[in-house]
């Protein structure tokens, strides 16, 4: 066969490649046995995305206000961020993980960078300078953060996710 693997390497290679797919469909069972869309898999243990952070009685919301253009973030960075964002995920200072749902900070920060973009998006209209305010302000420090050496995706190396571990706390006991 002419598409036969002739290296070690290339064999290596075409085993990741298939490792990081069955991490993947496992990832898909799991969410189904759980009864969650692929959207509704959380890493963390609260919904960001749909925290109502309105009180009950708040009568100053605008009900004329627009909705959101995309409902989530994973919405976003799959249909506008990650087709936005033309910059190389090689090299030092350049680390990306296009599993970043399952890192519990780049989530929340992406999220935050999202809900940020959503507020531009409302405020272009009246004001032509929201957007490259959001980009000079929220995208590119949040962009070095996120893809730093030492940031959430770091870890994640040619499209092998690796998940980090959150940070040590110890316990006050009482007493």
């Amino acid at each position: 066969m002419a598409d036969d693997p002739t290296s070690v390497d290339e064999l290596n290679d075409r085993l990741g490649r298939f490792e990081r797919s069955l991490e993947r469909f496992a990832i898909r069972i799991e969410d189904v046995e759980l009864g969650l869309a692929a959207d509704d898999r959380l890493p963390v243990d609260v919904d960001i995305t749909t925290a109502d952070t309105s009180s009950a009685g708040d009568n100053d919301k605008d009900d004329d206000q627009a909705p959101d253009t995309y409902k989530s973030e994973i919405d976003w960075v799959a249909d506008w961020f990650a087709k936005a964002i033309e910059r190389s995920s090689r090299g030092r200072g350049n680390h990306w993980c296009d599993m970043w749902w399952d890192h519990p900070e780049g989530r929340h920060r992406l999220c935050a960078l999202w809900r940020a973009w959503e507020h531009a998006q409302k405020e272009w209209h009246d004001d032509g300078s929201a957007m490259a305010h959001w980009w000079v302000e929220y995208a590119d420090p949040m962009l070095t953060r996120l893809r730093a050496d030492d940031g959430p995706f770091a870890s994640c190396h040619d499209g092998e996710h690796s998940a980090r571990e959150p940070l040590p706390v110890a316990r006050i006991s009482a007493g």
